[in-house]
């Protein structure tokens, strides 16, 4: 994840005469090639690591709209002639959100989506790099 400076994202509408408001904010983002979306592949197929390092990156991030549409599928060729599945977190617009509309179990619409949380690697023990990656985490 790579982060782009505030002032980076601001567009040249400061010098626009006809706009009311001078300053937007908005996002930078970068074309992944990709061979489709998670709901286009079974599960079973992605790599232990993989699914865990989007569990853990979502559970920091408290990102509450992981579905099968917002995580990219990358065939990588591996050098037997065979291809290793990369997964690619997309979408992170509702990271972070209100505790008391994430937390209200009355709207279902805004209730937690971990689409990984259904997958056998999630229930996996955590594999060594991710399970070293938590412990190096500083919470200061």
């Amino acid at each position: 994840l790579t982060c782009v400076p505030f002032s980076f994202a601001r567009f040249q509408a400061l010098q626009c005469p006809f706009r009311v408001r001078k300053e937007k904010v908005g996002s930078l983002q970068r074309f992944v090639q990709h061979d489709g979306s998670a709901d286009d592949f079974s599960p079973s197929l992605f790599p232990l690591l993989e699914v865990q390092r989007i569990a853990v990156l979502d559970i920091r991030l408290f990102n509450t709209d992981r579905h099968g549409g917002n995580i990219l599928v990358q065939r990588s060729p591996q050098c037997d002639g065979s291809s290793q599945l990369r997964l690619i977190p997309i979408d992170h617009g509702f990271c972070l959100p209100d505790w008391h509309a994430a937390l209200d179990s009355r709207d279902q619409a805004s209730a937690p989506n971990f689409e990984w949380r259904w997958w056998a690697q999630a229930r996996a023990p955590l594999h060594p790099a991710v399970l070293d990656y938590v412990r190096r985490m500083d919470a200061a």
